[in-house]
């Protein structure tokens, strides 16, 4: 599996709804559900079952989207490290501030 099936797992168990989850990612609705079929298929596992409101992941399904979600962590850790080995540091600045403020007073771009 690549980086973004484990965004597209997580996605999906975020949103409970292919349509928006595809919405999210800014990809097309069937392209969403073929990957989502591939990773079941590479598996030989059922992910999630789909109803009229929304999707159920199965408890496969749920340990996937676990593990997505660690791995994403690790793969966000990984490159930070290896962007800040050297005399060049780069990253990402987490601040913890009200919407309110992020919005109107913080400098964009």
């Amino acid at each position: 599996m690549e980086k973004r099936d484990w965004i597209i797992l997580q996605t999906v168990y975020e949103e409970k709804n292919i349509t928006k989850a595809a919405e999210r990612l800014f990809i097309a609705q069937p392209t969403l559900t073929y990957r989502l079929q591939q990773i079941e298929k590479e598996f030989n596992i059922k992910i999630l079952n789909r109803g009229r409101r929304g999707v159920e992941f199965t408890q496969q399904g749920e340990y996937l989207v676990t593990y997505a979600k660690d791995m994403l962590r690790q793969l966000k850790i990984m490159e930070e490290n290896l962007w800040n080995i050297g005399d060049h540091i780069h990253g990402t600045i987490r601040l913890c501030v009200s919407r309110a403020f992020a919005l109107y007073k913080l400098p964009c771009g």
